[in-house]
């Protein structure tokens, strides 16, 4: 019973980490685009 409870546990936090993470992709694209148009402006 345990070992069901701990699994579900460790889902959740799997699942709440991916969301961070594809999150925080989506930030970072943003950033890098901004940044890469910028330098094509300056060249």
């Amino acid at each position: 019973m345990r070992a069901f409870v701990a699994l579900r546990q460790h889902l959740t936090d799997y699942t709440n980490l991916k969301d961070h993470i594809t999150q925080l992709e989506k930030e970072m694209n943003i950033k890098f685009k901004d940044i890469h148009q910028a330098l094509n402006y300056l060249l």
